[in-house]
């Protein structure tokens, strides 16, 4: 009887998992700026979180049992103003990517990552968008460098 509880409470329990995963892009960007060229470099690295779902039925009954997962991108950018100046930011998008398989998590990790890794068209365009995204905010903090006031 106890063994049966401690599945099922290892089985509701909510585990989340974080695994770096190799599918990994690179761009590369110039700003002209009024206050000088930006040469902003992006690279981005996938981060998979599981969670284990569902439960083990006895005998005949149906498991419910799933591996919920998300891929999150996590880009760094390392920008490098004419002057001499660098500004470096970390960005993430959540959930990029996800999905849900049947069974263990562990026991689907390395389907999961190549799901992942076939996918990479999809990682590069999110790249491309977090870049896009990002440009206005260098160029503020472009100006903020600049500003002959200083406020803090």
């Amino acid at each position: 009887m106890s063994g049966g509880l401690i599945t099922a409470l290892l089985v509701g329990a909510a585990a989340v998992i974080g695994v770096t995963g190799d599918v990994g892009h690179s761009h590369s960007v110039r700003i002209d700026h009024h206050r000088g060229a930006v040469e902003a470099d992006y690279r981005s690295r996938i981060e998979i979180t599981h969670k284990q779902v569902g439960s083990i039925a006895p005998g005949r009954v149906p498991s419910t049992l799933r591996c919920r997962w998300q891929a999150n991108l996590i880009v760094d950018r390392d920008a490098r103003h004419v002057g001499g100046a660098t500004m470096t930011r970390t960005l993430t998008r959540d959930a990029v990517i996800g999905g849900s398989r049947p069974g263990w998590c562990d026991g689907a990790k390395a389907a999961i990552a190549r799901e992942v890794a076939g996918r990479h068209h999809e990682l590069r365009d999110h790249l491309m968008t977090v870049a896009e995204a990002d440009r206005a905010v260098l160029t503020a903090e472009i100006d903020r460098l600049h500003d002959p006031v200083r406020r803090g």
